[in-house]
């Protein structure tokens, strides 16, 4: 007899509480911030933003931690970026050549997708030490981004940050 009144109960219960999830859920996908709204709405080559980094994320070696500036700025198609490397180079450094991913003043060419939950960038540039680097960025609604560089001659290297 008590099972008889539970039942009715629990159902009640799990409705009202899917009801609230979804409203919830719903009530977040409005939230946008300025460069994740941009892009549906202009094309990649006219949204300028920076990404500033905040965190490290190496795939050999332990994350940390950065407030150092280092920053990746896409501004009328042309990238400039000051990136951290920390991984293994199939390539050998010269006299004072630093090792990190650097790029001045490259036109890119962009391409954009969009999922219901992230913009996702990609695009290629030659760094300052002549090799040639693949981005993946992916930007969340409240502009917090992952940014992915991938190189023929280094290990992958992550980084996760803000944009600006």
């Amino acid at each position: 007899m008590k099972i008889t009144r539970i039942i009715p109960i629990l159902a009640a219960v799990m409705i009202l509480s899917a009801c609230g999830v979804t409203k919830n859920a719903e009530s977040e996908e409005e939230v946008s911030g300025a460069i994740a709204s941009a892009l549906l709405e202009k094309d990649a080559k006219d949204v300028d933003f920076t990404f500033e980094v905040t965190f490290v994320n190496p795939i050999s070696t332990p994350s940390f931690h950065s407030s150092d500036g280092y920053t990746l700025a896409l501004k009328d198609g042309v990238l400039n970026c000051d990136l951290p490397f920390i991984g293994t180079s199939d390539r050998a450094l010269y006299g004072n050549e630093d090792n990190g991913i650097r790029v001045k003043d490259c036109p890119v060419e962009i391409s954009v997708s969009q999922s219901r939950k992230s913009s996702v960038l990609k695009f290629a540039a030659a760094t300052t030490s002549s090799s040639k680097v693949y981005f993946i960025l992916e930007i969340w609604p409240d502009d917090t981004a992952d940014l992915t560089c991938t190189s023929p001659s280094r290990s992958t290297m992550r980084y996760y940050g803000n944009l600006k």
